[in-house]
């Protein structure tokens, strides 16, 4: 069966994650829409192989797998890269969304072979199959993000109390009693506005 609604969320998500990727690591912006390209055509790719019919919708798989191929080879592995020099926190968050983003890319591939491809499982069974692989690949990205952002908002806790406490509590604030923070943040940006308002 073939799902415009699912296949038109993947193409949003698998290109959002790939230029937000960009983002976070500070790849330039050809690099980001390189990747986010690859990672349309893949979807694409596949989408086509869903609604096409005859056996050239097995080219269309195949196409999608060399540009799946591209992004592990290419993106990933310049991404990691990148992410090493922005510190731990964010080459961990790297690694579990590149690493996550692979997987299920792959589970992708390999259902769509034993699903559409060979007709091997009922419809209602396919469906189901691709709506548990739509909820982990999404709820896992989530929960990554989610506990980056609350180890971010700690770590950047403890240095406020470490800065007051050598300070004596009176050095290190502004008019406003704010703290002025500076520099490079582990969400990517000059701290940003999360890192800014924790």
């Amino acid at each position: 069966p073939f799902f415009p609604a699912r296949n038109a969320e993947w193409l949003l998500t698998s290109s959002v994650l790939c230029w937000e990727l960009g983002r976070l690591v500070h790849a330039s912006t050809p690099k980001r829409l390189l990747w986010m390209f690859m990672s349309a055509s893949m979807v694409g790719c596949w989408a086509m192989a869903t609604f096409v019919l005859s056996r050239s919708r097995w080219l269309w798989w195949f196409l999608g797998v060399m540009f799946y191929a591209g992004l592990l080879l290419g993106m990933w592995r310049g991404v990691r890269r990148m992410a090493m020099r922005r510190g731990k926190q964010v080459f961990a968050l790297v690694a579990r969304l590149t690493g996550g983003a692979a997987l299920v890319w792959g589970m992708w591939a390999a259902l769509w072979t034993v699903c559409e491809g060979g007709g091997y499982l009922a419809v209602e069974l396919v469906v189901f199959l691709y709506a548990c692989l739509d909820v982990a690949s999404k709820g896992g990205a989530a929960v990554c993000i989610h506990n980056h952002v609350v180890a971010a908002g700690r770590a950047l806790a403890q240095g406020e109390i470490e800065l007051l406490q050598r300070s004596g509590g009176g050095q290190g604030m502004d008019d406003d009693n704010e703290m002025n923070f500076g520099g490079i943040g582990v969400l990517g940006d000059d701290l940003g506005d999360l890192e800014d308002s924790l």
